[in-house]
This record gives structure tokens, C-alpha cells and sequence, in this order.
């Protein structure tokens, strides 16, 4: 704006003043224009050309503490009018909680699914780790999200207010339906890629996608919608997970529910090559997902279960089973774990004692493990604090306890410096002892 009022002053200046003035702003625009292409070169310097477009740069691992969403109710309109002019209006209803106290983590090179049953808060959390919450003036978001130990969010961070890259996958495809795959992909990379990329460094960077997802026999196939015939759900949600990955070289890539709508072979499909992206590339990989089959919970590394806004279990994915056996809820043999987990953390209205019996159980099993939580935190901060009580204490534990094996290395230590002068013991209390003495005597003899 400030420029357009500048040319048209200059304008209507004298042709003394118009034209000098003209060319100043014209240079002045060239010259900017240049930094910014030049910063843009720099930032993606990383992914650039072919298979660097598909690497990241660092590992980020995200952590998030206490995060607590809550959405106000709409304000009501004109009230109740047969009321009385005397009675007071009827508080509001308190605001709806959608996340309530949630913290986990997600790592690099590894794949974090998160669970739970419809409405538990799954699409919610992705969003606010892919930093997508959509802007409500009714919603709340607090707590705090952190990457490799960088608040994000802060004022000094870049890219959104984050001091990493992030690609979000969302759960609908959209493209046009007319182009085909490459074409597609093509675009994003003229549209991603810094201004100065070449033609065949942006070539690069397709064909190099297209091979990593296993789009390259679809490569010249229109992609379709409901009217025209086209590509397969599980191919378009591997399309949109290439049209977020060219030119970018995200280091967090977050996917919505990626499995919906795929039968079983599609899903496998995407679910593989999220796998890939986390264990060969070293990407923070994170999606939501609903009931996932058997075969897909093996390519699970960390869950994040969730019911009613809160986390019941988060962790390894071959520690789930052990840790709600030990609840007294073990997985039977023969069942898919993620289902028998859904389920356990379901609430059943069927009827009002059921309801009840669910809840029951839900709120048990979130306070043991938010319990459990505060455990490791209380740990980890005296172990920060204090790092060497611990091991003292257990090498005193151990002196007391077994003292023969202080003997013993005291002994075969002794013998060792002595060159043997005294003797070597053996593993025996009594010949450990004659070999220190000895030991000693030979190493002072020695000396």
C-alpha cells in the first residue's frame, strides 16, 4: 500500500523529481525482492534437488506439557420472555473441555499413533501439535509445546512460530481433478520450491517422490473425483502426503486419520510408507488413526491412547499390553490390541448402570497413569538436580550386601599391580584376601 501511494505521488511529481523517483523505487523493489528470493534459497537449501527434498535436516522431538483446550458456549440470544423481569438469567453452562491436561512426546525415527474412540480429542491434539487449531474466538488452548527444547510459539522462532518444519496431511484430499499425478505434484514443487529452482531440479524432485511413495505407475493418471474416474483413496492420501513433503523437508509430519476410507491393503499401503519416512529418514512421525487392523498396530513404535480429552496411555507400543494387565485389565489372546484397548476406555449408554461401570473404569485407569506420570517426572527432575546420589547409594547397597566382590576385585586388583609379586587369589573370600595382601606387599617391592 505504502507503495502504490509513493508511485502515484511520484506521478504526478515533475518530470525533475517523477523520474529519478521512479527509478529509486524501482531498485528499491528489485533489491528486496532479491533478499527475499535469497532467504528463501536459504531456508530451503536443504531440499532443493531430488533426494535431498526428502531428507530432514535434524531429528526434533516434540514435547508437550499440560495442554488444555476448552470451547466457551455460544452466548444465548433475547433469554426466556414469559420469565419474569425480577428473576435473575440462568448461569451459562460451563465451557466444553476437549483436552484436559494432556502431555506426552513424540521422536524422532520413530511413528506415534494416536488412539481412542470418536470424540476423544485424537484430531485436536494433531492440530496442535501441527500448530492447525483453527481460530475460535470461543476456544481456549493452554500449556506448553516444546521441540528439542525450544518453546514453540515464541516471538524469535520462524516458520509459523516454530522452530521446525512441519507437513500436515489432513483428513480429506483435495485436488484438481483433471491433472494427473505428476502434473499435481509439479505444481506443489513450482509452488514450494525457492524461486530460482531450475526445471530439472524441480523434475528432480518428483520423480524422486513418486519412486520414495510408490506413485510412479500413476504417475501420468488423471487423478479423478467422484464424476471421473481416477486414482485409487489409497494412492490420493500417498499424493497428499508427496504434496507436503516436496521442496519443504519437514521434519514433523503429522497425518489425520490417514486410514479412513482405505480398505485394508491401501491402509497397509500409507501406514508403510509413514513408517519408512519415521525409520529411514529419521522423520517425527505422528497421525491419528481409527481401528487400525492387526498388522498395522506391529508398525506402531509409540501410542498415545486418549478418552474423553485425557491420556490413559502413553508410551512404547510393546509396553501397552503389560501396563493394563497390571491394571487388572489384560489384552486376550487372539485380539488385536488397539480394539481391545478402544474399547476398554469406550463409554457404553446402552443404560445408566453400564454408563456408569465405564466411566468408573475410565477415570481409574487415567488416574493411574497420570499417576505414574508424575512418578517418571519426579525421577527424571532429581536425576537432573542430583545425578550421582543414586549411584552411590547403589554402590553402597552393593558393598554392604555382597562384600566378597569388593574383596575379590580388591585381590585380583592388587595382583595385577604387583606384577604378581604376592600371589593371585582365586575367587574365594580367604584367597581373595591373601592375594591383596600379597599384591600390596609385591607392588610396594616393585616400587
Amino acid at each position: 500500500m505504502l507503495e502504490l501511494v509513493t508511485g502515484v505521488a511520484l506521478w504526478a511529481s515533475p518530470p525533475p523529481v517523477k523520474f529519478p523517483g521512479v527509478a529509486a523505487l524501482a531498485l528499491f523493489r528489485a533489491l528486496r525482492s532479491r533478499r527475499r528470493d535469497n532467504k528463501q534459497r536459504q531456508a530451503s537449501s536443504s531440499g532443493v534437488v531430488g533426494a535431498v527434498s526428502v531428507n530432514s535436516d535434524e531429528g526434533v522431538e516434540l514435547v508437550w506439557k499440560d495442554l488444555t483446550m476448552t470451547l466457551a458456549p455460544k452466548k444465548s440470544g433475547g433469554g426466556d420472555k414469559t420469565a419474569n423481569s425480577d428473576d435473575a438469567p440462568p448461569p451459562p453452562p460451563p465451557p466444553k473441555s476437549i483436552l484436559n491436561g494432556v502431555s506426552g512426546a513424540a521422536r524422532p525415527g520413530r511413528l506415534l499413533a494416536i488412539l481412542g474412540p470418536s470424540g476423544s480429542g485424537k484430531t485436536s491434539l494433531l492440530n496442535t501439535l501441527a500448530m492447525q487449531v483453527p481460530a475460535n474466538k470461543r476456544m481456549t488452548l493452554r500449556g506448553r509445546l516444546t521441540a528439542n527444547g525450544s518453546t514453540v510459539g515464541g516471538a524469535n522462532n520462524a516458520n509459523g512460530g516454530a522452530p521446525h518444519r512441519t507437513a500436515y496431511v489432513q483428513q480429506e484430499d483435495m485436488f484438481y481433478s483433471q491433472l494427473t499425478v505428476a502434473e499435481t505434484l509439479a505444481m506443489a514443487a513450482k509452488l514450494r520450491l525457492p524461486r530460482g529452482t531450475s526445471k530439472a531440479e524441480r523434475d528432480a524432485a518428483v520423480a524422486s517422490l513418486l519412486q520414495r511413495l510408490g506413485l510412479t505407475h500413476v504417475g501420468d493418471t488423471r487423478v479423478g473425483d467422484k464424476k471421473t474416474r481416477g486414482i485409487s483413496g489409497g494412492e490420493k492420501k500417498r499424493l497428499s502426503l508427496a504434496c507436503e513433503l516436496v521442496g519443504r523437508s519437514p521434519a514433523v509430519v503429522c497425518c489425520d486419520e490417514p486410514t479412513s476410507g482405505l480398505d485394508s491393503f491401501q491402509a497397509q499401503r500409507v501406514m508403510e510408507a509413514l513408517r519408512s519416512l519415521a525409520h529411514d529418514e529419521g522423520r517425527t512421525v505422528v497421525c491419528s488413526i481409527h481401528q487400525p487392523r492387526g498388522s498395522i498396530v506391529a508398525l506402531f513404535d509409540d501410542v498415545c491412547l486418549m478418552a474423553g480429552g485425557r491420556v490413559i496411555y502413553a508410551g512404547p507400543a510393546d509396553e501397552a499390553a503389560a501396563w493394563f494387565a497390571a491394571q487388572g485389565h489384560p489384552v486376550p489372546p487372539s485380539v488385536n490390541p488397539a480394539e481391545f484397548m478402544i474399547d476398554l476406555v469406550s463409554v457404553d449408554t446402552s443404560s445408566e448402570e453400564s454408563e456408569a461401570a465405564s466411566k468408573a473404569r475410565l477415570d481409574s485407569l487415567a488416574a493411574a497413569f497420570s499417576s505414574k506420570q508424575q512418578r517418571q517426572q519426579q525421577q527424571q527432575q532429581q536425576e537432573r538436580l542430583n545425578p550421582y546420589p543414586t549411584r552411590v547409594v547403589l554402590c553402597a547397597y552393593m558393598i554392604a550386601a555382597h562384600p566378597e566382590i569388593v574383596l575379590t576385585a580388591a585381590g585380583s586388583g592388587g595382583g595385577a599391580g604387583g606384577g604378581g609379586g604376592g600371589g593371585g587369589g582365586d575367587h574365594k573370600l580367604g584367597a581373595g584376601v591373601e592375594g591383596g595382601a600379597g599384591g600390596a606387599a609385591g607392588g610396594a617391592g616393585g616400587g
